[in-house]
């Protein structure tokens, strides 16, 4: 299992349901938080997933936008985030976190360099 939002229904999210025309408090963000909330801070590696989110996703969001591949990125992320919405609803939980955690590591890796100590 990976990561998560601003740990799941953040950062990543936020952008892209922005991207797609849709409000703070619509359907995907709303489940997303809820999701985040109650399944991921009861794991036991939850607050740091959430903590790496927290710490990465905002320079992913950023780096993304000033390299101009928003019209590259977010189709794919907002494809990602209505499957893990689905899966979250069909009670799926660990999928749908492996789903957003493939995701998000792999933004992570293309546009933030980590150091690693």
């Amino acid at each position: 299992m990976a990561i998560a939002d601003h740990a799941i229904g953040g950062f990543l999210t936020t952008a892209v349901v922005r991207w797609a025309g849709k409000d703070d408090d619509c359907h995907e963000l709303t489940v997303l938080r809820r999701f985040r909330d109650g399944y991921m801070r009861r794991l036991p590696q939850g607050p740091q997933l959430i903590q790496d989110y927290y710490q990465h996703a905002p320079r992913v969001v950023r780096a993304i936008e000033e390299q101009g591949r928003g019209e590259v990125e977010w189709p794919n992320v907002y494809a990602m985030v209505q499957r893990a919405v689905g899966l979250i609803e069909a009670g799926r939980n660990e999928e749908a976190l492996d789903l957003y955690s493939v995701e998000y590591l792999r933004l992570k890796a293309e546009y933030v360099q980590v150091a690693v100590v």
